[in-house]
């Protein structure tokens, strides 16, 4: 409360209750902004932060280097996290704070250096999130993997104004390839979670794999975690944001009010007009994704 807020200046006021951590290139810029539309669900100042698969760890703006050259969080990551959710400006009394994050539901890039003697992560992203807000409602996005991939290929990396169609087979080929040797001497999971899976190649293959990071994330939050189709949310988002709202246990809107608001506010973040140029990926490029996500899918499906 504010009393204690004045007592602590440097104390957190505020955290996030609602993350929405991932995917990329899914919809979720667009279903960010259509939920904080509702009067009980806010965000500080932007949609994503980044602390803790990135910032925390020094792999943004501010870090030094230890003496075995890793990247390490400084005092000054740390203050910009916390005056982000220090005093939000936007903040109203029983409302919910958002962070949109894209990176928290995969990202625990370089963390072989950290722990070069473990197989796996030794902890994750949510096992942070979960210690400081228990409590906390996830909500993950998702589409088709195939899809996904060409809008992420097209969208990130350097030089991508060179990438085509014709290229994106051709690199697809290399990520499966150096993929399917991985898996040769370890299980999916460490696969997933390999900090090398995206070096050399110029897709992020593993970033389709959905059941390698929300099996965690589920396992970790349970009934608190949700996941939606970016498929259903396009074609009935008036009710899938209502399933959200009753998820996030929020008051339902009137949903003549959510109708109207969503017929004036257009789709966020879609595809660039010089990506749409591009055109779609080559039939070979789907037929071959199609093959490799497909497994995957059906853990997914039957999980």
């Amino acid at each position: 409360n504010s009393s204690e807020s004045e007592a602590l200046p440097n104390s957190f006021w505020c955290l996030p209750a609602v993350y929405l951590a991932g995917m990329p290139k899914c919809g979720s810029t667009d279903l960010f902004t259509k939920m904080v539309w509702h009067p009980e669900l806010t965000y500080p100042e932007s949609k994503e932060y980044h602390y803790w698969a990135r910032s925390r760890l020094g792999r943004d703006k501010v870090h030094i280097k230890n003496y075995h050259g890793h990247s390490i969080a400084t005092k000054e990551s740390f203050t910009e996290f916390r005056t982000v959710w220090l005093t939000p400006q936007r903040v109203e009394e029983n409302s919910l704070l958002m962070d949109g994050t894209q990176s928290l539901l995969w990202d625990q890039g370089n963390w072989e250096t950290r722990y070069p003697w473990a197989d796996y992560p030794p902890y994750y992203n949510s096992d942070l999130i979960h210690h400081l807000t228990p409590a906390a409602k996830i909500l993950v996005i998702v589409r088709n993997p195939v899809g996904k991939l060409y809008s992420d290929y097209l969208y990130f990396g350097s030089r991508r104004e060179n990438r085509t169609a014709e290229s994106f087979v051709g690199d697809v080929e290399k990520g499966i390839t150096k993929f399917q040797g991985c898996l040769k001497t370890k299980d999916l999971h460490s696969c997933c979670y390999d900090s090398e899976s995206f070096k050399g190649t110029k897709v992020r293959l593993t970033l389709g794999i959905y059941i390698c990071y929300i099996k965690k994330w589920k396992e970790t939050f349970k009934d608190n975690f949700m996941v939606v189709r970016l498929e259903d949310y396009t074609l009935t988002p008036i009710s899938e944001l209502m399933r959200i709202f009753e998820f996030l246990d929020v008051s339902p809107p009137d949903p003549q009010e959510l109708n109207d608001f969503l017929e004036s506010d257009k789709t966020r973040n879609k595809r660039r007009p010089r990506d749409e140029l591009k055109g779609n990926m080559l039939e070979q490029t789907y037929v071959l994704l199609n093959d490799f996500y497909k497994p995957y899918n059906l853990q997914l499906a039957n999980y």
